[in-house]
């Protein structure tokens, strides 16, 4: 699925399915798009890459399950979730963003886990206008700025990720209501 005009796949308005092995890259808009609160699909060692903005949206309290996938290269963020959505990302990787590896904002959730998030130009993981994610045994690393920031009043869970090798904070907390809950992390070896 290549070089739409757009975006290169929507799964809206209940849609669901399973979406395995495919490569997605160069479309105009972002690599996939998952939209409205019954959409459910789920996605497996896909490589979304190249896009001219985000790598996957997950938007409008969608959800779903996105498994083993590679997303990297692409114009804006890897990975956004936002809007109420609450989406599973296990064991995928993301990263070589030219902004950052994961954005959670707009009070959207979302649980990660095992997913390896490194070599984005921003934050490995930006949290926030109410963003509330669940980050358990990620490895955030290799960062050309911060590994995670949360600010502008976001929150989240983060437990057992490894933080490392980031040019600056490994964990930035700033910001009126930005209040995580960070319980044994590993966070060593950044820059500042």
């Amino acid at each position: 699925i290549c070089d739409g005009g757009r975006d290169g796949l929507i799964v809206s308005v209940g849609g669901s399915g399973r979406y395995e092995e495919n490569d997605i890259y160069g479309n105009a808009g972002d690599g996939v798009v998952v939209e409205s609160s019954k959409a459910k699909p789920i996605f497996s060692k896909n490589q979304v890459h190249h896009g001219k903005c985000s790598g996957l949206v997950v938007r409008q309290q969608a959800g779903g399950v996105f498994k083993e996938n590679s997303i990297f290269a692409n114009a804006c963020s890897g990975v956004r979730i936002e809007t109420l959505s609450d989406p599973t990302l296990k064991e995928n990787r993301i990263y070589d963003g030219v902004k950052q590896g994961l954005v959670v904002s707009d009070s959207g959730r979302g649980q990660l886990e095992g997913n390896i998030i490194y070599e984005n130009t921003l934050a490995g993981v930006h949290i926030l206008s109410g963003g509330d994610p669940r980050l358990t045994a990620n490895e955030v690393r290799d960062g050309k700025r911060e590994g995670i920031v949360v600010d502008q009043g976001g929150k989240g869970t983060m437990e057992g990720n490894t933080i490392t090798a980031n040019m600056l904070s490994g964990l930035l907390v700033s910001g009126e209501g930005s209040a995580p809950c960070v319980i044994g992390n590993f966070i060593f070896s950044s820059s500042a």
